[in-house]
């Protein structure tokens, strides 16, 4: 959530592709993140995701 609410905060100031780049970089960046996996699997194991913030 950190990461959106930062590229929403520095893309403001960007033109817009370049701000479509930055956006898509930190996207990138925070797929691999412990809780970006535990949300699917946990909804695909039908249970409530268990986030640790990382």
């Amino acid at each position: 959530m950190r990461a959106i609410k930062e590229s929403v905060v520095n893309g403001i100031s960007m033109d817009t592709p370049n701000a479509v780049k930055y956006a898509s970089t930190v996207g990138v960046l925070t797929k691999y993140t412990k809780d970006a996996i535990e949300g699917p699997k946990a909804f695909a194991e039908k249970r409530e995701p268990k986030y640790e913030g990382r």
